[in-house]
């Protein structure tokens, strides 16, 4: 079935050209004239249900333009193996926009399921290299995607040497667009395989000096991904980036940062200047500084002058942490952070300008927002000067504050200095009393403490069994500790209980590693030697860990379904095979896998068991009933007021469901829980930990669409588990398009945003 499947699929793709040597010119794909009017429900109702057959045939194969490209959209939004026969079919299509969303369709099994065999994938390449040839020279008009970004999407994702090539001939050929679109699809190749050949990796760095055209800057994307440490050199790169820095502030110069600290003769002098300049933006100074630290104790050095320049240590100075500086100087102290343990003398010197003598609490009458940026920056430095050493008076001070403050602030600042006791406990050995506290930071205090602890267990193995404290964490009302112990089992068995001794077995089952060469990745299950039999887990976790499987979960709970199916595989606890029945005919294709897995190390089987979705829901989102329009959203926030422009265009359910909440104040009081500077901002998850949601899931409603500073996308933890957190992009980041719903563009000062800021209201204009 396969086969002829894939044979279709090439005979499909290439067949257009037997006869005319190119398909029909795009001016034909206006919208015909229709005597009924278009509806695209049928097709809107399919992808949100996933299920190829709502899709109707004839809407595929309509005269009407808009009804081709709302049934292709809908298919590459399911995303699955049942509709790659239809894409195929699509990627022949004369209409430009039908071919961009059939060629990214075609991409997301790669993307989504690492199992695909090498067969499919070559199979989906060579389909997707031949209708990019016949598509050079054609007129591309009148579409809203551009079909080579949806074919480059689809090579990218499946990977492979002949996607590479046929990738790196674009750099050369075509539109900018087009070269750009090459190179962001070599940097997902270069993410999976470790790398790209030296030649490709020539005609990137070739692509970015420019010449005959212009230069471009995405071609360096792909040196800051994946690690590159087991390929030579590639020569001129270090030039090409200085070269690129130089030309000034861009929406891609982060890119040639990122390169150049990856290049071999790169400098700090090609950096501290950048770092330094006060008119360079944010995002280009996070990653200047990233850049510096790769290149060892020069580097940090200039880090550390960077960070004692912005030492709050007057009210100036301190006021200052309000504005967008304070993200750059955040990472520079985590970045010293690294350093620390070295005893670097000017590494400790910046640090310490944080410490103030004495540390002075947090005076009476601080805002909320000065107060914990305040504290996070005193905090960071007291852990790092005081590695292992979680009762250093400074550490317990880090956050120190006067008891006028409200109490609410003040619970919120003692939670910076417990975090910043289990960071001075990561940077040592955690034994003895520094074991005791680590137990009862797990046991006790607010949820996203418990959950920091609990991964801290996970990751030191001289801890070892604690039996008690999963048991208590299992059992907790907080569905993020749940599933930080769940995760902590299925990290570490031997939490659990104490280890099967290690000449019978290693300490629990493990994933089955990734084949070097990405053409071999059907090769992961199949090829896996059988798992160890389990730990012998302590009685008490057990049965707290079938408390937990037994508990009622809804679909927004998804990470801690995930974990928990870790945990009963990690212990091949039989009594979880009902659990795993259940996640195996989920909706969600990431719990089905993670359902999957946890039932091979269960039953120490060989071959992956069936999982497919049953008893689905035959309804779709009652979002689509309505009429799909765009909405304004304004967030009140303790540092100013944040809007969101919600675009039901590419993700229609998705976005009218952030706008829907907003409207009944779901947002209201909530906390942002997640600030990668220079990255993201992420907020929607009412508990403030980040695991929690609106209930129901939403389908990944994802686009080949740019993710440019100021896009809005649906937070995921797997395929199909998006609900009610959203993040806003702080800089591009080509790496998340496509994998992605994008919902909108946001606007205001989001780069004033620190973790912990709440939103006061949320209204709907």
């Amino acid at each position: 079935m396969r086969r002829a499947l894939l044979l279709s699929l090439t005979l499909v793709a290439c067949g257009r050209r037997g006869t005319s040597g190119a398909p029909a010119p795009a001016a034909s794909s206006a919208p015909a004239a229709s005597v009924t009017p278009f509806d695209p429900k049928p097709a809107l109702v399919g992808a949100d249900l996933r299920r190829e057959p709502l899709v109707p045939v004839a809407m595929s194969v309509s005269t009407d333009v808009r009804a081709r490209r709302a049934a292709t959209r809908a298919l590459a939004q399911i995303g699955d193996a049942t509709v790659v026969e239809r894409l195929g079919k699509a990627l022949s299509d004369e209409d430009p926009e039908v071919v961009a969303w059939a060629g990214y369709g075609l991409g997301v099994p790669c993307d989504a399921d690492p199992d695909l065999p090498r067969d499919v994938r070559t199979k989906l390449v060579a389909a997707l290299s031949a209708r990019a040839l016949s598509l050079e020279g054609q007129k591309l008009d009148g579409a809203t995607l551009d079909p080579f970004v949806g074919i480059a999407f689809g090579l990218g994702r499946c990977g492979g040497i002949e996607a590479s090539r046929a990738l790196m001939r674009w750099l050369e050929t075509g539109s900018v667009a087009r070269a750009e679109a090459a190179a962001f699809a070599l940097g997902a190749i270069a993410q999976h395989d470790r790398g790209l050949e030296d030649d490709v990796a020539s005609a990137l760095v070739g692509a970015a000096r420019g010449g005959k055209r212009p230069a471009l800057d995405a071609a360096l994307f792909a040196f800051g991904r994946g690690d590159w440490s087991g390929r030579p050199p590639t020569p001129g790169l270090a030039e090409v980036a200085r070269l690129r820095i130089a030309a000034g502030p861009s929406p891609l110069r982060p890119l040639a940062i990122r390169a150049l600290g990856r290049a071999a003769g790169a400098k700090v002098e090609d950096l501290r200047g950048l770092v330094s300049d006060a008119a360079t933006p944010t995002v280009d100074v996070i990653e200047g500084l990233r850049a510096l630290h790769r290149l060892g104790e020069s580097g940090d050095a200039a880090i550390a002058a960077f960070a004692t320049r912005a030492a709050p240590i007057d009210p100036a100075s301190t006021a200052a942490l309000l504005k967008p500086h304070f993200g750059p100087l955040r990472v520079a102290l985590e970045l010293l952070s690294d350093r620390a343990a070295d005893k670097n003398p000017t590494v400790q010197s910046s640090l310490r300008a944080f410490l103030p003598a004495g540390l002075p609490p947090i005076p009476a009458g601080t805002a909320a927002p000065l107060a914990r940026r305040l504290a996070t920056v005193r905090c960071l430095a007291a852990s790092a000067l005081h590695a292992g050493h979680p009762g250093d008076p400074e550490v317990v001070r880090c956050a120190a504050h006067d008891a006028s403050l409200p109490a609410p602030l003040r619970a919120e600042l003692d939670r910076l200095r417990d975090r910043a006791r289990l960071a001075t406990l990561d940077r040592g050995e955690i034994t003895g009393d520094k074991r005791d506290l680590l137990a009862k930071l797990a046991n006790d205090g607010p949820p996203s403490q418990r959950e920091l602890a609990l991964e801290l267990f996970a990751h030191h193995p001289e801890t070892e069994e604690a039996p008690d404290v999963l048991e208590r964490a299992l059992g907790a009302k907080a569905l993020g500790v749940v599933a930080a112990a769940a995760q902590a089992i299925a990290d570490r068995p031997g939490l659990a209980g104490k280890p099967t001794p290690k000449k019978d077995v290693e300490d629990g089952p493990k994933e089955p590693k990734e084949p070097k060469d990405a053409k071999s990745k059907d090769a992961g299950v199949d090829a896996s030697p059988e798992p160890p039999p389990p730990s012998k887990a302590d009685p008490r976790v057990l049965v707290a860990l079938d408390g937990a499987l037994s508990r009622p979960f809804e679909e927004a709970d998804a990470e801690v379904a995930l974990s928990l199916a870790g945990a009963v595989g990690a212990l091949r606890h039989a009594p979880g095979r009902g659990f795993l029945t259940r996640l195996c005919g989920d909706r969600s294709p990431a719990l089905r896998r993670a359902a999957r897995n946890a039932s091979m190390a269960l039953d120490g089987q060989k071959a992956a068991p069936t999982c497919a979705a049953v008893g689905a829901t035959t309804t779709a989102s009652p979002l689509l009933d309505g009429k799909l329009e765009k909405h304004t959203v304004e967030l009140v926030t303790e540092v100013g007021t944040l809007t969101l422009a919600l675009d039901p265009k590419f993700a229609p359910v998705a976005a009218t469901r952030i706008a829907e909440l907003a409207g009944g104040g779901f947002y209201d009081g909530t906390v942002v829980h997640r600030v990668v500077p220079g990255f993201v901002v992420q907020l929607g998850d009412p508990g403030g930990d980040g695991y929690g949601g609106a209930h129901s899931a939403l389908r990944c409603e994802t686009a080949p669409v740019p993710f440019a500073k100021g896009g809005i996308g649906i937070a995921l933890a797997g395929r199909d588990t998006g609900s009610s957190q959203f993040f806003v992009m702080l800089g591009r980041a080509p790496h998340l398009e496509g994998s992605y719903a994008w919902i909108g563009e946001a606007s205001g000062p989001w780069e004033l945003v620190a973790e912990g800021d709440v939103v006061l209201t949320a209204r709907v204009k």
